[in-house]
């Protein structure tokens, strides 16, 4: 415990950082990268299990597989630098963490959190998370997590939610965050309830929502996000769009409930296709979400406060 580790370089090793059941430790300014292995056998650039009040931060990660944080509560990870990777942070039953201003580009995943409440994830970039399993940020049976201020670009799924919030009283906050050039930019597995969306930016993306199994996204709260593909007007010049922003699934329900088919997304036939099912349905489209106060421009991207500090750590910052 009370340790500082900063400014090493870890170079060609199976496993960079390991702490264990250890409190109150700094890893700082580091230099980690794996061997040059394929990336499912590469070791983990940084582990924590059982480890509570440790402060990750300022490191920089190249071609490891993982950043894994186990059973571990309480911890800072901020301004961390990870490309080439699998998973650039992966949460497991692990609770009460800040996740600040992280760069993670290039990597298979970029955060994804499994059974692991009330965490923050804040004025993260995430970008380049592509391949048939690529996402920005995903959580499973995760609940109270707030999702702020992040820039999640050019990955195959924005944000992946999968039966969360799992706690029946408990609400997961997404806002502020800009979700663009996507494939989708939101997959739901199933028609949970319990999400907010607030204030976020859809923009450019292949499709902005989709609910597997026939659903809709309904049953979450969609309030003043903006949705770049919105069709109405602002006549009183509020800066809120005068008729809800209403999405409806036409030919793309067809690879939401057959994953398969997404290979022929975009092409001709597709494109023919969805026409004919806009112009005369041939049954009842199913509305994905409504959003009854689209914002008419897109909010100012803003990052938020500084992560917290615990009071043990403060006195080792200056070091």
């Amino acid at each position: 415990n009370f340790n500082v580790i900063k400014d090493n370089k870890i170079d060609n090793c199976l496993f960079g950082i390991d702490l264990q059941q250890s409190e109150h430790n700094i890893v700082r300014r580091n230099h980690i990268s794996s061997k040059p292995v394929e990336l499912g056998v590469r070791g983990d650039s940084v582990r924590l299990w059982y480890s509570f009040y440790n402060k990750i931060t300022d490191n920089i990660i190249r071609d490891s597989r993982d950043m894994v944080v186990w059973y571990s509560a309480n911890n800072t990870i901020a301004r961390n630098d990870s490309r080439g990777g699998r998973y650039s942070l992966h949460f497991m039953y692990s609770r009460f963490n800040e996740v600040d201003s992280n760069h993670y580009e290039h990597n298979s995943v970029g955060i994804f959190l499994m059974y692991s409440d009330s965490v923050v994830v804040k004025n993260n970039y995430i970008a380049y998370a592509n391949g048939p399993t690529g996402m920005g940020i995903g959580f499973k049976e995760t609940s109270g997590v707030e999702i702020a201020n992040n820039q999640i670009l050019y990955c195959s799924t924005g944000l992946y939610i999968d039966v969360s919030p799992f706690q029946p009283d408990m609400t997961n906050n997404i806002h502020g965050n800009v979700i663009a050039f996507t494939s989708i930019a939101i997959d739901f597995l199933n028609d949970w309830t319990g999400n907010t969306f607030e204030r976020n930016s859809f923009k450019g993306n292949q499709t902005q929502i989709s609910v597997a199994g026939g659903k809709t996204a309904n049953r979450n709260v969609w309030q003043g996000n903006y949705w770049d593909d919105y069709e109405g007007f602002d006549l009183d010049s509020d800066g809120i769009g005068d008729k809800p922003y209403e999405l409806y699934s036409y030919a793309d329900r067809i690879w939401m409930d057959v994953p398969a088919a997404r290979f022929l997304q975009g092409t001709p036939v597709m494109a023919v296709l969805d026409f004919l099912e806009r112009l005369a349905p041939f049954s009842t489209p199913d509305m994905l979400v409504r959003d009854k106060s689209p914002l008419m421009a897109a909010p100012e991207y803003t990052t938020s406060s500084e992560p917290r500090v615990s009071s043990a750590l403060s006195a080792m910052l200056e070091l």
